[in-house]
């Protein structure tokens, strides 16, 4: 399950490979909650440094249910 933001370039997945109807749901459910929470407005856009180039890369702090997702170009996190 993918969430991707063209206009920021920047994306999410979730990986469940297990047979569990409920935390697919769950997880479902917090990638919809993630993109409710950006076109609400809720995130907060952060120019990064590339790494081996110039310029910098949009990355995309979003709260949600108490965790922190940072959604860049080719990378994800949850705090």
């Amino acid at each position: 399950m993918d969430a991707f933001i063209p206009e920021l370039n920047v994306q999410t997945s979730v990986l469940d490979e297990d047979d569990v109807e409920q935390e697919k749901e769950d997880e479902l459910r917090e990638l919809c909650l993630i993109m409710r929470a950006y076109l609400r407005g809720e995130g907060r856009i952060e120019q990064r440094r590339r790494l081996f180039r110039r310029g910098t890369v949009p990355v995309l702090n979003v709260e949600v249910d108490g965790r922190e997702w940072r959604l860049g170009r080719n990378h994800w996190s949850v705090r």
